[in-house]
């Protein structure tokens, strides 16, 4: 999550804009040129992220953060052309890549110095949720051997997605892909 929201951070100093995160790992772009063609607004992915642990038993020793983050193109790579969004397209400028990561590193320190501190957890939740475009949206949550709707109403401490159902049962999801549906 800090790695994620320093991601934003970085990109609204250098580029001029803040993305917002796609639970569990895109950084993505509202895309208001979409409304000409379909209803709606569609989220453009931005960037990606993913992380894995090394853990020693229930300890975790180390992290491990990569990013692809779309800096710059002068067209979407084919068959990305709906669904992937360039800082410069956005910016309507050129975004220059080792500045955006310099500012990405700085807010990543700011955001891991705070996050290791007793109860520092709590602002880098905080700063999550507020850049979260999926929260209070209605999705669809896939998972490996079922898929469900409902609206995303939390993301928890640990990171997961809290939806609550049409039947009113909120489901906690740890891992899965969540699809923004269209209001009705």
């Amino acid at each position: 999550m800090a790695a994620a929201v320093a991601a934003c951070d970085a990109c609204e100093e250098v580029a001029g804009f803040r993305p917002q995160l796609k639970w569990p790992n895109d950084i993505v772009v509202q895309d208001r040129r979409v409304v000409q063609d379909r209803r709606g607004v569609e989220d453009r992915k931005l960037a990606g992220l993913l992380a894995e642990a090394e853990l020693n038993g229930d300890a975790v020793e180390a992290v491990v953060v990569g990013m692809g983050f779309n800096v710059t193109w002068d067209k979407p790579p084919p068959g990305l052309e709906d669904i992937a969004i360039a800082a410069s397209e956005v910016a309507g400028r050129a975004v220059d890549r080792e500045n955006l990561l310099a500012h990405f590193l700085d807010r990543f320190a700011e955001h891991y110095s705070a996050l290791v501190e007793p109860g520092g957890w709590r602002g880098t939740l905080l700063n999550y949720r507020r850049s979260s475009s999926t929260l209070g949206k209605v999705v669809r949550v896939e998972l490996p051997d079922e898929a469900f709707t409902g609206r995303a109403v939390e993301v928890t401490a640990e990171g997961h997605l809290l939806v609550k159902t049409p039947t009113g049962r909120v489901r906690r999801v740890p891992a899965g892909d969540v699809v923004h549906l269209r209001p009705a």
